[in-house]
């Protein structure tokens, strides 16, 4: 945001959260979750992905609500955003996780939009053979952008161990088309990654 520009304070709707920020000189990108209807979300009652613009005082712009998995109504959240400027343009990419086959079992999901809300691609957890199935659980929280790619972090845990019992922190890169280039799951566990940061080059993960 430039210095100079007007400050201000905004409340999103009651029945969303915004759990991630980022900005560019024009606007502000808020993610998170809405509980139908807000900001269109649609399907039974449960929180779903949310995509916000605001201003830079904070005003509302437009808030919109993805639907990530067609097989399972479950939960949607995303919970970090990034943005990556692209020919010019700033595209905006949406990190977080979606239930997939029953209560908690989740894959994480990166979605990409550009800077007025247009879907533009997806990807989610490496192995599944069809949108949203059910390879066992992962969720992703944080993200950093380096040299034109994206870095996601989180946590992964395979089928049958009990919840949150065995997750191993993992790292994914991807470049801008989100074709993933790397691949890294720890063998720590119980373990999650939070968040990334990009410091002299590199990415570090907490």
């Amino acid at each position: 945001i430039p210095p100079g520009a007007p400050l201000g304070a905004t409340k999103p709707d009651p029945q969303s959260y915004y759990l991630g920020l980022t900005a560019t000189r024009e606007r502000v990108y808020a993610v998170g979750k809405a509980y139908p209807p807000a900001c269109g979300a649609t399907g039974p009652p449960n929180w779903k992905s949310l995509l916000a613009w605001l201003n830079p005082d904070g005003s509302l712009v437009s808030c919109q609500s993805p639907k990530i998995s067609p097989s399972y109504d479950g939960g949607e959240t995303f919970y970090t955003v990034q943005t990556l400027m692209e020919s010019g343009s700033p595209m905006i990419y949406a990190v977080g996780a979606a239930e997939t086959c029953g209560y908690g079992w989740a894959s994480f999901v990166v979605y990409k939009f550009d800077d007025s809300g247009n879907f533009i691609n997806r990807a989610s957890e490496p192995g599944a053979s069809y949108w949203g199935q059910c390879v066992g659980h992962s969720e992703a929280f944080g993200a950093a952008t380096l040299n034109g790619y994206l870095y996601v972090v989180g946590r992964r845990e395979a089928p049958g161990y009990p919840f949150y019992d065995d997750c191993h922190p993992f790292v994914m890169t991807y470049d801008s088309t989100l074709t993933p280039l790397w691949n890294v799951t720890s063998p720590e566990t119980p373990v999650d990654f939070k968040d990334a940061t990009a410091l002299g080059g590199c990415n570090s993960a907490q």
